[in-house]
């Protein structure tokens, strides 16, 4: 992901928690320190995968919400 990117893209700034995602994808969050979206999709999805607590169906929920938003571009491979 550019640079430029990153750094206008709002989503990137928002805290995990203030969106409806499920409890267990809360507690993945919490176990990587992941806080905010920007420190989620710094990493591809293999490198995701690779996380503790991180599986298929947090990926899918991931994508599901980022393609309800219209941001399903900012989830790299």
């Amino acid at each position: 992901m550019k640079n430029h990117i990153m750094r206008s893209e709002p989503l990137l700034t928002k805290p995990i928690k203030s969106v409806n995602m499920s409890v267990e994808f809360e507690h993945m969050c919490v176990e990587n320190k992941f806080q905010t979206f920007g420190d989620l999709l710094i990493y591809g999805t293999n490198q995701l995968l690779s996380k503790p607590g991180f599986n298929y169906r947090m990926l899918m929920e991931l994508f599901n919400f980022l393609t309800s938003i219209n941001k399903k571009h900012l989830l790299k491979e």
